[in-house]
């Protein structure tokens, strides 16, 4: 699998669980449980596949939505000021842009799934950087993940292992 499809796939899962959410869990089991990052995978595969549609919409919202520590706006992480958070999105915003990077929503620029999104468009080793420069966000969100004993957990994980990542093509 290519960090390309992988950086797409990982995005999809991160979105809220919509009318077309229905993943190909088989295909995209198929395509990682060769790789070392599978082991980030498997609790929420096997989550995944156990949920009805209404049960993952309910775990999302209440994983994400109303549970602030959470939250998938990477900056919310950060303990940044008002004026530092504006700075980033802008810079965010701004990374966008370099490589005619359009997001088709109106979500924040912060917005975790949109940014991984975003990674899946540039060269690999670039977006490797980049994750490293919000490394912090995904530790916390990471470590109160763990905490809850999510299965989104492993998703986090995934971005925090750079030899993981580097093993996709």
């Amino acid at each position: 699998m290519s960090f390309s499809e992988f950086m797409k796939s990982l995005s999809f899962l991160l979105r809220y669980p919509d009318e077309t959410y229905r993943f190909d869990v088989e295909k995209f089991e198929e395509n990682t449980k060769n790789l070392n990052l599978y082991k980030y995978l498997k609790e929420f595969i096997a989550y995944y596949r156990g949920k009805s549609d209404l049960d993952l919409k309910e775990y999302y919202v209440g994983t994400f939505d109303l549970t602030p520590k959470n939250s998938l706006c990477m900056l919310d992480h950060m303990r940044l000021n008002n004026s530092q958070k504006g700075y980033e999105l802008v810079k965010i915003k701004n990374f966008y842009n370099e490589f005619g990077f359009n997001p088709k929503n109106n979500e924040m620029p912060d917005y975790i799934p949109l940014f991984i999104e975003s990674l899946s468009y540039i060269e690999k080793k670039v977006a490797i950087e980049r994750l490293g420069e919000y490394e912090l966000a995904f530790q916390n969100l990471y470590s109160g993940l763990l905490e809850s004993k999510s299965p989104y957990c492993g998703l986090f994980g995934i971005l925090l292992d750079k030899e993981a990542l580097d093993e996709l093509l």
